[in-house]
């Protein structure tokens, strides 16, 4: 059917219908009825029509278009190369390049990198091969929020999109959701936001996949590899076509330092309990930083809402992965444990690391928006931006100098 969309001249939707039986047309609410201005003879007014959303995320906030929160739909609309919507109030053409409605309320032209059809056409188009990684993680985020009425078809509803992709990454491999090439910082990604009721992990999936979770995932930041994580092997083979999704054996072996969980601090500073006024009274200097004195900022457990306290009662092992590329503050990994009756090991979770040192003096412009006379005086910018590099630089060499072992992924 992939192909059907993709060659196809115009892709018709009853993007205001439920399900097939209520088909394209409705009555047009007589609240968006033009109505004329009583003294005018050419003067009609009425209520501004409906927002159709610019991109996946604002479907969240309005429920008039329930066929585009189907997960089977994400990949018809992005390989379609035209769509007419067929909505509650008006119909409303979409192309890659434009998008024009019948009230005008709803026009757009795509070049600002934010609506829909720049992430949907993106994976065809050939100049955007060095964008490969943030096409996929973006692809990923806008449709793991979608509905599956079956869990098991995650990776096959979009097995369209992934062969299209597959076709400008000729030098890639494709593993259950993520990219041979982008890994290790391919495992980077995290869930969010929080489901409120616990989703049980799919086990067809391995566990390293973002696949493997019934929730909303997402990439957040930039991230760059640390120069001390080698992946030494890749055992995968697909139960069918590869852009299926489907496989019998999966397995990421890594060489990477191994930092026992427990031995991370937990943190739960606020911008007012951190500030003592004088950085070099509230941290350890520069040469001294130990790997006893890191914590955990931020833990996002795979199966929500599972206690995201830190350290996590099951124990295991956080594996770093990467540095943040915009600040250098932050380094990011995956929490993992052994399985039962086994050597090899299972994604648990997603970890970002630091200092209490890099996290106080985040919060330095903060306080100095308070404005209140009893803020002590404290270090200018500059002195505090050169003490927050330090301190990341050393943080770093401390990670990279870490012992090496070899871990598998399963």
């Amino acid at each position: 059917m992939a192909d059907v969309y993709q060659h196809s001249f115009l892709t018709i939707a009853a993007t205001k219908s439920h399900d097939g039986s209520q088909g394209c047309f409705s009555e047009t609410s007589h609240q968006y009825v033009a109505k004329l201005v009583p003294g005018y003879n050419d003067i009609y007014v009425r209520r501004q029509l409906p927002l159709f959303p610019n991109h996946w995320g604002q479907l969240d906030e309005n429920d008039g278009y329930p066929l585009l929160n189907r997960a089977w739909i994400y990949q018809e609309m992005r390989l379609s190369p035209r769509v007419l919507h067929f909505c509650n109030e008006e119909v409303i053409w979409v192309c890659q390049t434009s998008q024009r409605s019948e009230s005008g309320c709803n026009d757009t032209d795509y070049n600002d990198g934010k609506s829909f059809k720049p992430t949907l056409f993106s994976c065809v188009n050939d100049t955007l091969r060095d964008k490969a990684q943030f096409t996929w993680h973006r692809t990923v985020q806008e449709y793991s929020r979608l509905n599956l009425t079956y869990e098991s078809d995650k990776t096959i509803a979009l097995a369209g999109v992934t062969q299209r992709m597959q076709r400008t990454r000729p030098d890639d491999g494709y593993l259950a959701g993520i990219w041979e090439k982008y890994l290790p910082l391919d495992l980077l990604w995290m869930v969010w936001p929080t489901p409120k009721v616990k989703k049980p992990r799919l086990a067809r999936y391995p566990s390293w996949s973002w696949a493997s979770v019934s929730s909303q995932v997402m990439w957040d930041g930039d991230w760059s590899p640390l120069q001390s994580v080698v992946v030494k092997d890749v055992r995968y083979t697909s139960d069918g076509p590869s852009h299926m999704g489907d496989c019998s054996i999966s397995s990421i072996t890594l060489h990477a330092p191994l930092i026992d969980a427990k031995s991370l601090l937990p943190t739960q500073v606020t911008p007012m309990s951190v500030w003592n006024g004088n950085i070099s009274h509230a941290v350890t200097p520069f040469e001294d930083i130990r790997l006893e004195e890191l914590c955990v900022n931020d833990y996002k457990p795979d199966s929500p809402p599972a206690p995201v306290r830190w350290p996590p009662a099951i124990g295991g092992f956080v594996i770093p992965l990467g540095v943040n590329v915009e600040d250098s503050f932050t380094f990011c990994g995956i929490h993992v444990i052994k399985r039962l009756g086994s050597d090899h090991y299972e994604r648990v979770g997603h970890v970002e690391i630091s200092h209490d040192a890099l996290l106080m003096s985040n919060y330095t412009e903060f306080l100095s928006r308070l404005k209140r006379d009893d803020t002590p005086q404290g270090p200018d910018m500059e002195t505090m931006q050169n003490t927050s590099r330090f301190y990341a630089s050393r943080i770093r060499e401390l990670l990279e100098g870490l012992k090496v072992s070899e871990i598998v992924l399963m």
